[in-house]
């Protein structure tokens, strides 16, 4: 099992002195000069370097040949895969100075441990020393923690420059590297490790990974995690970041990070939003981790699994009536939308739940209160003019035994942006068009699961199965009856299939969810564009008030667009500000 230490608690941790810790300096070599250049090309990955001056600052780029020719104290930026971290103990108590050399000396036998490659440079002055390990572009996340724990522990990450192993120092003192130059020429030329091996090196150090779906949506956007908007996106990232350890620094920092498509919108805001942003994000995650009732989630594979008892343990309850069926349509659909976002936790607008479900807004907003209501759903976040409310998924006191017993049953695909299911036969989706309340009906659709087409069921066995009367279950079958959905036999009955364009056409609902669909895009691209509007009208109104002059009246656009009540709610803001 990997002992978890951090860097800053390397004082307690008794070392083992690191093997083959001889240094080979530079006046050994007889071609040292292409040895530089060769180390200088392999850690910048690039032929382009900095002169240092005598006051430890650039004075200006050039070629590595010129540098190197000229025997000058020279640096290079480091290039991604490499990380390099840099020991300077000088002017330190010698108590401060053990520690930081501990911190030094067991980041490197973490990463022996985990077989990363790595190279220690003696750059020329006592106690001053250079780390480089080969950590590649895998798991960034991790990466970023690990350089947040050396900076804690008094090690200075170099990602901006570095001399390169056997350049001389500013003074003239000779660089030496750890081996044989061969060895270490070897180490920056090494291979990436594998994900494994830096999430091996991460757990030795203390470092509590994101899960490779957060570091995806971190890299890639919202879209990829199933989240409706960046703002979700955001919000899911702040909560990963918490739950494994890290703190605003972390958020800022990787939101602000052009390789980061998820903080896009968030670059393109001024620094006083984006400060108010991340405060926003790190107060609602903490609150978010507070209510917390039930054991910590380790992985995703476990949150699915949550998900999947908590829709299978559904079936244990009873959906009595119209309301009862749509209740669990709607249920069906918010299980498959937090399974698709990957937890108990999810955002959904009321839109897309009633896409889901095949209702309208009002029908889904009043199941979501009684779903509430019977203890399967909690509200954590109340929606806003630009994110979606968010839930948690709960399962009612009296069904949790149960929970933990019965087998899980993964909820069936769905599009969390609009809400229409994927790869799913029309029969076994509650919000397609022949089982709205003017069409079949979501009670029957029910009844017509509970059958089976080979062996012919009672009317008793399907009362049973939902929980229902014995005259309400008789109704519903005579139902899919009348509609070739299925067949008597005698007292028992069996599964019917019919072509179900056909007979929503003939019920008069077909492309009903379409519709509905068509409507959401429109209705979301029509606030998308208020939005950008009234953010325009408000930048003038401020403007106006700001820089006023005697003439100085809005833009008649600016009063057209924006309502009355709006702009009397801006100048009471200004007014109170001053």
């Amino acid at each position: 099992m990997t002992t978890s230490i951090s860097l800053a608690d390397a004082d307690s941790v008794t070392l083992k002195q690191p093997q083959n810790v001889r240094f080979q300096p530079t006046q050994d070599l007889a071609a040292s000069s292409n040895w530089v250049l060769a180390f200088a090309a392999a850690l910048s990955g690039t032929r382009r370097g900095f002169k240092i001056g005598p006051d430890n600052r650039s004075e200006g780029w050039a070629d590595l040949e010129v540098l190197v020719s000229s025997g000058a104290a020279f640096a290079v930026r480091p290039d991604r895969r490499f990380l390099v971290v840099d020991l300077d103990v000088a002017g330190l108590s010698s108590q401060d100075a053990l520690l930081r050399q501990a911190a030094f000396d067991r980041l490197r036998w973490a990463a022996s441990a985990a077989k990363i490659d790595n190279l220690v440079v003696n750059s020329g002055r006592p106690g001053h020393k250079h780390l480089i390990l080969v950590l590649g572009s895998t798991a960034p996340s991790v990466r970023d923690a690990i350089e947040r724990q050396c900076r804690e522990a008094g090690l200075d990450v170099r990602s901006r420059g570095v001399r390169p192993p056997l350049a001389p120092h500013r003074s003239g003192a000779p660089s030496a590297v750890c081996g044989t130059l061969e060895d270490a020429y070897a180490v920056l030329k090494a291979r990436s490790p594998t994900r494994a091996q830096v999430l091996s090196l991460a757990r030795a150090l203390g470092v509590t990974p994101l899960s490779r779906r957060m570091e995806r949506v971190l890299r890639e956007g919202h879209s990829v995690g199933g989240y409706e908007s960046a703002s979700n996106g955001r919000m899911a990232f702040a909560l990963a970041a918490i739950s494994s350890g890290r703190g605003r620094d972390f958020i800022r920092t990787a939101l602000l990070d052009p390789q980061n498509a998820l903080g896009e919108t968030f670059r393109g805001k001024k620094p006083a939003w984006q400060e108010a942003e991340v405060e926003r994000l790190w107060s609602l995650a903490l609150a978010r981790q507070e209510t917390w009732s039930e054991p910590r989630i380790a992985s995703r594979a476990e949150a699915l699994e949550r998900v999947a008892r908590w829709n299978a343990v559904l079936d244990r309850d009873i959906w009595r009536g119209t309301s009862g069926g749509t209740d669990k349509a709607v249920c069906e659909a918010i299980g498959r939308i937090a399974y698709q976002q990957g937890g108990v936790d999810f955002s959904a607008g009321l839109s897309v739940v009633a896409v889901a479900a095949g209702v309208c807004e009002a029908t889904a907003r009043e199941s979501l209160r009684r779903i509430r209501g019977r203890g399967w759903l909690r509200v954590i976040e109340t929606h806003t003019a630009s994110t979606a409310t968010r839930y948690r998924l709960l399962v009612p006191e009296c069904f949790k035994e149960q929970a933990k017993q019965i087998e899980p049953k993964t909820p069936k695909p769905i599009d969390a942006s609009t809400g229409l299911p994927r790869d799913i036969a029309a029969e076994d989706d509650l919000g397609n068009d022949i089982a709205r309340w003017n069409a079949i009906g979501k009670p029957a659709m029910l009844a017509w699961r509970a059958l089976d087409d080979a062996t012919p069921q009672s009317t008793e066995s399907i009362a049973a199965v939902l929980n229902i009367s014995h005259t309400a279950a008789r109704l519903r079958l005579r139902k899919l009856e009348r509609y070739g959905l299925a067949a008597r036999q005698g007292k028992m009955w069996t599964r019917q299939h019919v072509d179900q364009e056909v007979l929503a056409i003939e019920l008069g609902t077909s492309g009903k969810q379409e519709q509905q669909v068509r409507q959401l895009l429109l209705n979301r691209q029509a606030r998308s564009t208020l939005r950008s509007l009234w953010s325009s009208a408000f930048k003038c109104y401020r403007e106006n008030l700001q820089n006023p002059s005697p003439s100085s009246e809005l833009p008649g656009w600016v009063e057209e667009s924006v309502p009355k009540r709006i702009l009397s709610a801006w100048a009471q803001r200004f007014a109170k500000s001053r």
